[in-house]
């Protein structure tokens, strides 16, 4: 599995999906970002349409043996929106879990096209405040795959 293809995926979902205003490639008028929460407070002043995706970068682990390697991919992506003043946090949730559940649904659709059969296992939750009133919905998921641990000689020096 590759970080790029997920964060590509995941704009791809941003840019489909009507609940979200995302334009790929315009700084100005984006509403995915692949960064860390520390970044989003920039992304807000450069023009961050709302509401917004944010992936955060996945991790993966290896498991098994020699002649059973697995990788297990971690990811977590925020769905967030601007509470307007004087609005209830619980719609504002509710909107944002609908759209993280249209996320999660895609995901599933592709599972075999691009997260190699991945049948995500998620833990969900309220977000905020974060900052400028953005409060959201986070989504942590998983999934194990199976992982080529075969050496390529082409790569190395010595082999």
């Amino acid at each position: 599995m590759d970080i790029v293809t997920i964060s590509d995926r995941f704009e791809f979902y941003c840019t489909d999906n009507l609940d979200i205003n995302h334009v790929t490639g315009e700084k100005r008028n984006t509403a995915f970002l692949e960064a860390d929460v520390e970044e989003l407070q920039a992304a807000i002043k450069n023009g961050l349409k709302l509401p917004c995706v944010l992936l955060q970068t996945p991790e993966f682990d290896k498991d098994g043996d020699q002649d059973n390697v697995t990788e297990h991919v971690q990811c977590s992506f925020l769905v967030l929106d601007h509470l307007k003043p004087g609005d209830r946090k619980l719609p504002l949730y509710n909107s944002c879990k609908k759209i993280a559940d249209q996320l999660i649904n895609h995901l599933v659709q592709d599972a075999d096209e691009f997260f190699e059969g991945a049948i995500p296992k998620t833990s969900e939750g309220k977000i905020g405040p974060l900052t400028d009133n953005i409060y959201g919905w986070g989504v942590n998921f998983a999934w194990d795959t199976g992982y080529d641990a075969t050496l390529n000689p082409d790569k190395w020096r010595t082999i």
